[in-house]
């Protein structure tokens, strides 16, 4: 298959173009977007991240996801890469593409100057529509400050984190120092 898809692309042609791909990209819009490598910050964040959650969740309901997992957003149709990704229960993809998952209960985006205002201001309102999700972090890899965004009764409540301890809903907890260790 081509490198490209015309736009508007629906989800299932995506979807049968991402399996075909040897890259990685995104729908936003039934458009194809190609996702780009990272930074050795960027590439740390996730792995320091998942490295403090998996001995927490263990065997218990909740496991994390690496960035290769992409999130469908039933809402607007689009699909996702995040950077990380925790599911609690089962987990549930999207009943004609199960390379898509539909119930994370934890997305994780490292921003970087060229994806910030797309992950804050495009991909974050479309994760928040997702029922299952408790926790949507935004992790800066220029400097130590992550933005958590947290589910509450009626709506979301944010929560801005230069030091201390991420505490999740799933109830894994992430000292900022864990999670920016190595990381300049």
């Amino acid at each position: 298959m081509s490198q490209t898809l015309p736009a508007p692309v629906d989800y299932l042609a995506f979807a049968r173009f991402e399996r075909e791909t040897e890259s990685r990209h995104e729908l936003e819009d039934g458009r194809v977007v190609a996702m780009s490598g990272g930074t050795p910050a960027h590439a740390r964040l996730p792995m320091n991240l998942a490295a403090a959650l998996h001995p927490q969740l263990g065997s218990g309901p909740c496991a994390v996801f690496s960035g290769d997992l992409r999130v469908y957003v039933e809402a607007t149709a689009n699909s996702y890469y995040p950077d990380l990704t925790v599911v609690c229960g089962e987990v549930a993809l999207h009943p004609h593409d199960d390379h898509a998952l539909v119930n994370p209960a934890v997305l994780v985006e490292v921003l970087s100057p060229s994806s910030a205002m797309r992950d804050r201001g495009r991909k974050g309102p479309e994760y928040r529509t997702l029922p299952s999700l408790q926790d949507l972090l935004f992790v800066a890899q220029d400097r130590r400050h992550v933005e958590h965004w947290q589910r509450v009764e009626v709506g979301w409540r944010v929560v801005e984190l230069t030091a201390g301890t991420l505490v999740l809903a799933c109830g894994a907890e992430v000292a900022l120092d864990a999670l920016y260790a190595g990381v300049a």
